[in-house]
């Protein structure tokens, strides 16, 4: 069901100043090579400025909208490989201020489920990307990140070699 299509039927343009969802939850499931990909969001906050769509303007900006300030809650992603998982308390995506933020970043392997040799583990209370250009980003399918910055990370690689392995432990400052 695609709601925009279904209205554009009815309407040319569609206008709307202010847009906000508050506590909402998304849930999403995506087929590939026969096996569901489930993604599900429990608590995410959007908001958007000058929201349009209108048929007969061709406009490209992010997410149809001037500024868009998405913030999502709490969540527990596991990566494609199934090796590792990534974990955030919050997640903060803004175009005015053009960065994504995150508070209490943590990324670890599954531990005996996990079926790659090198097992990574990232832990930081923030982490930001900082000067992205979201335009061009939506426009090229690109994100080109001016400023990549992590908060008093804390960094483990364990590489295996034929049934030995090397630990290594980076602290940042």
């Amino acid at each position: 069901l695609n709601v925009l299509s279904d209205l554009s039927q009815y309407l040319s343009s569609l206008q709307i100043q202010k847009l906000e969802v508050l506590k909402a939850q998304l849930s999403h499931t995506q087929w590939r090579d026969s096996i569901a990909q489930n993604l599900h969001f429990s608590e995410i906050n959007l908001s958007m400025s000058a929201f349009s769509v209108d048929s007969s303007l061709r406009r490209h900006s992010f997410l149809n909208a001037d500024e868009v300030e998405l913030e999502i809650l709490g969540q527990r992603l596991l990566l494609p490989q199934k090796d590792h998982e990534l974990r955030f308390d919050t997640l903060r995506l803004s175009t005015h201020d053009r960065q994504i933020y995150f508070k209490g970043l943590r990324l670890q392997p599954m531990g005996a489920e996990a079926t790659t040799q090198d097992k990574i583990t990232i832990n930081s209370p923030e982490v930001s990307l900082e000067n992205i250009d979201f335009q061009s980003s939506y426009l090229n399918q690109t994100l080109d990140i001016g400023r990549l910055r992590f908060q008093a990370p804390t960094i483990g690689f364990v590489q295996q070699k034929l049934g030995d392995s090397a630990e290594y432990d980076l602290q940042v400052v």
